[in-house]
């Protein structure tokens, strides 16, 4: 169930001030397509995507998947796509997702899978 809240002007303040307002922490490996269809999905729908991040989880040994992540970084900005290094199958799901949790800037921090699609605009 959702819970629909009032945003005050000042809270609206507070909120321009913050750098990021949302951050999407999501665990990938060698799944290229998937990081680059969650970014495109979330910049085309964001409100303002300049007050969101992806920070993508990925193993420390998966070439393809940094590699997509420094592509994303070139499109989209530094700022847009972070990356937590992972040793690769020694850490859980849940581990991974609190390492990137711990790198994200904004005060709301979903987890997401990388074969999320975000449709709605705003």
């Amino acid at each position: 169930m959702f819970k629909i809240i009032h945003v005050t002007k000042q809270d609206q303040e507070v909120l321009m001030k913050q750098k990021k307002l949302i951050s999407l922490v999501c665990p990938t490996r060698q799944r290229p397509a998937l990081q680059k269809r969650l970014a495109e999905s979330v910049c085309e729908t964001a409100y303002r995507p300049s007050m969101t991040e992806i920070v993508f989880g990925i193993d420390n040994n998966d070439a393809v998947a940094l590699k997509t992540a420094e592509e994303l970084k070139a499109r989209y900005g530094e700022d847009f796509i972070k990356v937590v290094l992972v040793e690769p199958n020694a850490e859980k799901i849940r581990d991974i997702v609190e390492k990137c949790a711990a790198e994200a800037s904004a005060e709301i921090i979903g987890n997401v899978a990388d074969d999320v699609i975000f449709r709605a605009k705003n």
